[in-house]
């Protein structure tokens, strides 16, 4: 038994390797379908996460978030990359991304700090 899928033959009688070109030339979607799955879909989707998720973006800081923000702004960049001194567990991305937010905000504003899990 072959491995190989025998060749097709289109109408025109002659057999040919590509099964794609035997359905003849291909049609192009209209240019509304390819901007509804480029912008539509998405933009559907951030209004259904923002409907279901949009009240976290106001709740308060919960459980350890004081102690991590804290440890996070008192050490250096490179020491929360090497290691997790002072901490159970060692999440170097988190606390980059809020030391990055501390000094861009200058403070610790819910709505920035929980947007980006969102």
């Amino acid at each position: 038994m072959p491995l190989v899928a025998p060749p097709t033959i289109p109408p025109s009688g002659r057999p040919t390797e590509d099964p794609a070109a035997a359905l003849g030339p291909r049609r192009r979607l209209p240019a509304r379908t390819v901007l509804w799955e480029c912008l539509g879909v998405p933009a559907l989707l951030l209004v259904i996460v923002s409907l279901l998720y949009g009240d976290v973006l106001h709740y308060a800081f919960m459980y350890d978030d004081g102690l991590d923000l804290a440890r996070g702004e008192s050490r250096s960049v490179v020491s929360l990359l090497t290691s997790g001194e002072g901490a159970f567990y060692y999440r170097p991305l988190p606390f980059l991304v809020w030391k990055g937010l501390y000094a861009l905000l200058g403070r610790y504003d819910l709505f920035w700090f929980h947007l980006p899990p969102l």
